[in-house]
């Protein structure tokens, strides 16, 4: 074997070793799915979510910033809430105050009997993850009149 056929036949091998001939595909690894958590939160505090309609599934970043405010209103199917800033005050239809921070999870009934406020009466911005489960087509809540204990 000459030298030159000896380089080539080397090259060769190489070349089939790394999968560099032009004839065949290389396979290369899928690539792997990245899950980023948005928020974390915990309640201790019983729930039930059942539906006997389609529902959508929507999820959202809610912001209310320093001194901002909800209007009144409640939801017209549920929601599932992770604050992930801040300090909020939801109000309930008897005026009541809720608390809430950051690492705080709840769900948020649905019903006109649910008719709530949420205040940011704090410093920086109250952040959380909502996900509606809406019926289809629903908007997300109906803004009400405030009841008589908030005037």
């Amino acid at each position: 074997m000459t030298r030159r056929r000896a380089v080539f036949a080397l090259t060769a091998a190489v070349a089939a070793l790394f999968g560099l001939n032009s004839g065949q595909a290389v396979s290369q690894p899928a690539p792997t799915p990245v899950a980023e958590i948005l928020g974390r939160g915990t309640t201790s505090a019983p729930y039930l979510v059942g539906s006997w309609q389609n529902r959508e599934f929507v999820a959202r970043k809610v912001t209310i910033p320093p001194g901002g405010a909800t209007p009144w209103h409640y939801h017209v199917g549920e929601q599932v809430v992770v604050q992930v800033q801040g300090v909020v005050e939801r109000l309930d239809r008897n005026c009541e105050v809720h608390t809430y921070r950051a690492g705080d999870a709840y769900v948020e009934p649905a019903g006109q009997r649910e008719i709530h406020q949420g205040i940011n009466r704090g410093t920086e911005p109250v952040v959380f993850y909502v996900t509606d489960l809406v019926p289809v087509g629903a908007p997300f809540g109906v803004n009400v009149t405030a009841p008589a204990c908030a005037s």
